[in-house]
């Protein structure tokens, strides 16, 4: 999604264990925050297939002020 919008991809991605088969969450860290700002501007709320599933998936962003560790 993110280098199909803005040529970009974060840096660092966690998927955190989902209680559900219908949403998942997880972090993104970018280059920066001017990155993260265009991502989160030109991504948010963008529709994703889900193979199988009557209707897609909407992918929602926010911000942290927290870097991800590594």
């Amino acid at each position: 999604l993110f280098e199909n919008a803005i040529g970009k991809r974060p840096i660092k991605m966690k998927q955190f264990p989902s209680k559900t088969e219908r949403s998942c969450t997880g972090l993104l860290e970018f280059e920066n925050k001017s990155d993260g700002i265009e991502g989160l501007v030109m991504v948010n709320h963008t529709p994703v297939n889900s193979p199988g599933g009557k209707t897609p998936f909407i992918f929602k962003l926010c911000f942290s002020a927290m870097p991800m560790s590594s």
